[in-house]
């Protein structure tokens, strides 16, 4: 998950990958140094940096939050999974976390990392059954996502009003 570490110059965020990362961390004047740093901020964008945490990850950065985490059993009820959280250009993803992706031009599609598909799994819209369109979850679809933090909880809750169940378990 998101974790700042504060410096005296300048804040290090370790972050796992998110389509919108890239472009958000830059708009703050960050730099990427690679895997081990991740991005670097001025140190007084602090509370920029918290506040995307918070819109992807719904988390504050802090080690504390990332440390206490639960295994959520999600199931979609939205008649219309077309549209909304449940589908995606070769990726579909929920509260900065990859539910699955489809892999390059086959037909192949894997779950994210920490997602186990319990009933029913992604499907895909396909042209001539060779290359994946755009994936979606079908009604009725139910998956775990394990290590959610806890503080994350109501980020989960209001991407997942009225188009799905959800509980810790």
């Amino acid at each position: 998950m998101a974790i700042m570490t504060l410096g005296t110059d300048q804040i290090a965020l370790a972050a796992p990958f998110h389509p919108k990362l890239s472009d958000a961390a830059r708009r703050l004047n960050g730099q990427f140094r690679g895997k081990a740093t991740g991005w670097v901020f001025a140190r007084n964008r602090e509370m920029d940096v918290r506040a995307l945490c918070f819109e992807f990850w719904g988390v504050d950065g802090t080690p504390e939050a990332a440390a206490d985490t639960a295994t959520l059993r999600i199931e979609t009820t939205d008649e219309d999974t077309l549209s909304g959280p449940w589908t995606g250009s070769r990726e579909i993803w929920l509260c900065g976390r990859q539910i699955a992706v489809s892999m390059a031009d086959r037909h192949l599609i894997r779950p994210g990392r920490g997602v186990k598909f319990l009933h029913g799994r992604p499907l895909s819209l396909s042209a001539y059954r060779l290359v994946c369109l755009d994936l979606y979850l079908a009604p009725g679809t139910v998956f775990t996502l394990k290590d959610v933090p806890r503080m994350a909880l109501p980020r989960y809750a209001a991407a997942l009003d009225g188009i799905s169940t959800w509980a810790t378990v």
